[in-house]
């Protein structure tokens, strides 16, 4: 028997059978097809997300409904993978959690029993009930956003001269707006959604259609333009620059109204960084880069109040509809609202670790969305000064925020190059308890209930894996980088940009020595098996072997040109092989201190390397996307496993030799098989991968990232590598 997810019948049978189905009345038919995983699988794999979401809107059914939603909300993910059967994978890791959805899951699971798979253990980090959609279509880091008033589409700009214009419910590009000779650094668009302005670094301001035409250039500033803002009634536009003005615009003819005058530039505090308009249309609100407040009268182009109220430039400010408060969000991580009659500051709400780059209020004035470096948006009650939520997933600065649909919908875009549409008054779940704030750099194993986590936030995490709970918190002065453990001593090492590596106790969850010698920052740490000593590598250009006993300093390794990206101990700890940034790959003698061999890396610079559990095979990540393969010793090349669209970040060799773990910028862990050098499955993740391990004598995995702490299972049967064998012969 054939399934329909099998057919070989050309596009139009896959574009349009559940379409025949609805009309010849097939509802069961159509609604079992569409809840099969193997359809969908199937279906985004020949016609992409867009095609199964049209399947499941013909099925009009609450379980359809969910499902539909559940895919919309992960389709950056949901992207052809190899080997392709790990789609399946991809999408059962971000449905299993839904209440709603665990009967298409749990038929599923049922289709995997014979291939190789990777399945999360607990819950992953990276969930996000509150995403309705993510925007993916380009690589340039965004700079701003705006939604339409109506919330049907939405509009990004960013720093590589182009703005994207995004169709909200399908997901699909409408156009590109192109012309600017430089970034873009804002955008707005009209109060009847009819167009779009933006501003660049190219010193203009342009008007667009919806189909991507430009209709206006105003004239060419000598100075970048800052912000740009259009009046609630449409009919002006008002500018800062670099120059310390502000410029009113008509929209009508494109010709300027009025000039306000400011201390100019260099002076860095008289510049105005932010600008918008008062919903009488007769007072402008200006931001500076020494954090005052100011309001203007646009009749007489005096100052009606001014206030100095953040430390730091001002990024973003506005007024609600009503005109009842302005609000601003600055460097200093703050948001405030203030009080546009007396221009004083009336609230500050604080929660951000780093800049607020942009601050939006709801139409209905209760809520106020910032968006911040530290990688959040967060949603704040305005009267009661509350959070009411917080929204991670983006995984850099988040650099603009929109509210449309009624409120109903909050756009953001960031640094990473996505957009995102929240729901952002669903309250979020699924996350771990006391995760990291920051990036997760690293991890390690104690044993097989015991792992560690490193992170940006400063610290490290252990973590009972059997509760996925955080049992203990260590601290760093700065950034941690690398961790590593030595079992049989129950003792864990770290390495930071504060320039120190830390000895802790395990046992008693205690720091036990503190090293220091490196000249910058360490980037890398290894344990010789034979837990005497310990290596580091930092970007000083050296490695140190360090005497577990006793916290000195017994060798200095010289040799890399740049910095030192990651190392490694021999089986029998007699040896060290490091690879650095200047793509040298070196082998150490440890007794002596001196390198044994030394050979460039044929993938370029090399990011990560492991030895395999025989300790005769090393392996090498690096910047090329592939794996390469050395002898341990003399490093001798013996070939490439090429699999990651970008930059490996690590590689770990289970404990039986068969199987290498990979991970990559790409968001991409994936398992090879050793003796083939076949990439047998994979697993996509919402942010990218920095580090993996396998949990002592299983296939267990830990992985770290942009998202958090990751826990899976490698399920790696045999019976299916056999069956896919013959089924190619």
């Amino acid at each position: 028997m054939t399934h329909w997810w099998e057919m070989r019948q050309g596009e139009y049978a896959w574009a349009t059978l559940t379409f025949h189905l609805a009309e010849a009345q097939e509802l069961r038919e159509l609604s079992a097809l569409t809840a099969d995983l193997r359809w969908i699988t199937a279906r985004i794999l020949r016609n992409g997300v867009t095609g199964i979401e049209t399947d499941l809107e013909r099925c009009q059914t609450p379980l359809a409904d969910s499902l539909r939603r559940a895919i919309a909300r992960y389709s950056h993910l949901l992207k052809p993978i190899d080997p392709e059967y790990s789609l399946m994978d991809v999408l059962i890791s971000r449905l299993q959690t839904d209440d709603d959805l665990k009967p298409i899951v749990a038929g599923g699971d049922q289709s995997l029993e014979h291939r190789p798979r990777i399945v999360p253990r607990w819950s992953l980090p990276d969930l996000q009930p509150a995403l309705r959609r993510a925007f993916t279509s380009t690589d340039q880091p965004f700079s701003g956003c705006s939604v339409s008033a109506g919330g049907d589409w939405a509009v990004a700009v960013g720093l590589d001269c182009m703005g994207v214009v995004w169709d909200t419910k399908s997901g699909q590009e409408r156009c590109r707006l192109v012309g600017h000779t430089s970034a873009i650094t804002c955008c707005e668009i009209a109060p009847d959604s009819s167009w779009i302005a933006t501003g660049s670094g190219d010193g203009t301001i342009r008007i667009w259609d919806l189909d991507g035409n430009i209709l206006k250039v105003f004239a060419k500033q000598r100075a970048s333009i800052l912000s740009c803002t259009i009046s609630f009634a449409g009919d002006l536009i008002a500018t800062s620059d670099q120059d310390g003005l502000v410029r009113i615009w008509d929209t009508a003819t494109g010709q300027q109204r009025a000039v306000l005058g400011f201390r100019k530039y260099p002076d860095p505090e008289g510049v105005v960084s932010a600008c918008a308009f008062m919903p009488d249309g007769q007072h402008l609100v200006t931001g500076t880069f020494d954090g005052s407040l100011i309001i203007w009268n646009l009749r007489s182009g005096e100052q009606t109040a001014s206030n100095r109220g953040h430390a730091g430039r001002i990024r973003a400010c506005g007024a609600a509809r009503s005109g009842s408060i302005i609000y601003t969000a600055g460097d200093d991580g703050l948001v405030k609202i203030w009080d546009p009659r007396s221009g004083e500051a009336i609230k500050t709400f604080a929660g951000h670790g780093g800049t607020v780059n942009d601050c939006a209020v709801s139409f209905d004035a209760r809520w106020l969305a910032s968006a911040s470096a530290d990688r959040t948006v967060r949603i704040w009650d305005i009267q009661s000064g509350q959070q009411k939520a917080l929204l991670a997933g983006h995984t850099e600065s988040v650099t603009g925020c929109s509210w449309g649909g009624d409120d109903n919908w909050l756009l953001t875009c960031s640094w990473d190059a996505s957009t995102r549409l929240w729901e952002p008054l669903i309250q979020e779940g699924g996350n771990q308890p006391e995760s990291h704030t920051d990036i997760s750099t690293d991890c390690a194993v104690q044993n097989q209930t015991t792992i560690i986590s490193a992170s940006w936030d400063r610290t490290l995490r252990v973590w009972d894996t059997s509760s996925a709970s955080c049992v203990k918190v260590f601290v760093h002065d700065d950034k941690v980088t690398a961790c590593g453990v030595a079992p049989l001593r129950g003792l864990l090492t770290s390495t930071s940009f504060d320039g120190t590596v830390r000895i802790w106790d395990l046992k008693h969850y205690a720091e036990s020595m503190i090293l220091i010698g490196h000249e910058d920052h360490i980037r890398c740490t290894a344990i010789a098996p034979s837990e005497e000593w310990i290596v580091t590598g930092s970007d000083d250009q050296t490695l140190r072997i360090w005497g577990l006993d006793s916290g000195e300093c017994l060798r200095i390794l010289e040799g890399h040109s740049d910095r030192v990206n990651d190392c490694v101990a021999s089986r029998d700890s007699q040896s060290i092989i490091s690879i650095g940034e200047d793509g040298k790959l070196i082998q150490w003698d440890v007794e002596s201190g001196r390198a044994a061999h030394a050979v460039p890396h044929l993938g370029g610079t090399g990011t990560c390397c492991d030895l395999a559990s025989s300790g005769e095979t090393l392996y090498v990540g690096g910047a090329d996307g592939s794996v390469h393969l050395y002898t341990a010793q003399g490093l001798g090349h013996r070939g490439a496993w090429k699999g990651h669209d970008g930059p490996v970040t690590s590689c770990a060799s289970s404990f039986d030799g068969e199987w290498l773990a990979s991970t990559g910028r790409d968001k991409t862990l994936r398992i090879w098989n050793t003796k083939e050098g076949r990439l047998v499955a994979s697993m996509r993740v919402d942010g990218a991968l920095l580090s993996c391990r396998w949990i002592a004598d299983s296939h267990e995995l830990c992985a770290t990232g942009d998202g958090g702490v990751y826990l899976f299972a490698f399920v790696p049967i045999r019976r299916a590598l056999e069956t896919r064998e013959r089924l190619s012969e």
